[in-house]
C-alpha cells in the first residue's frame, strides 16, 4: 500500500475512557505512515482536553498506568512512535483496573 493512502484505523473504549467519550468504539482515517504515537495524537485532537488530561502526561506520552494494545498485543509505552499501523488495525486504550 502507498504510504500516501489513507488508513482506517478501529478504536474500541472502556470504563474511564469510554464514559469521558461516550462511545465505546470509533475509527480514525489517516494518511502517510501512520504508528501509534499519531494516533493517540489524533485522538487528543478529536476527543479534546478531558480525553488528554486521562490519557497524556506532562510529556506528550502515554500515562505509565495505561496499557495500549493494537490487535490484542500489548505495546511499550516508550515505543509508541515505533508502532506501524496498517489499514484494518484495531487499537484499545485500558485503563486501570479497580477492584476489591
Amino acid at each position: 500500500m502507498d504510504s500516501a493512502s489513507p488508513i482506517k484505523i478501529n478504536t474500541k473504549y472502556f470504563a474511564a475512557i469510554r464514559e469521558i467519550i461516550g462511545k465505546k468504539e470509533d475509527f480514525f482515517i489517516l494518511s502517510g505512515n501512520i504508528n501509534a504515537k499519531n494516533l493517540l495524537d489524533a485522538m487528543c485532537s478529536r476527543y479534546a482536553k478531558p480525553f488528554s488530561e486521562f490519557v497524556m502526561d506532562t510529556s506528550g506520552s502515554l500515562k505509565e498506568n495505561l496499557i495500549i494494545l493494537v490487535n490484542g498485543k500489548s505495546i511499550d509505552k516508550p515505543d509508541l512512535s515505533l508502532i506501524t499501523l496498517t489499514d484494518g488495525d484495531l487499537v484499545v486504550i485500558l485503563p486501570p483496573i479497580g477492584g476489591g
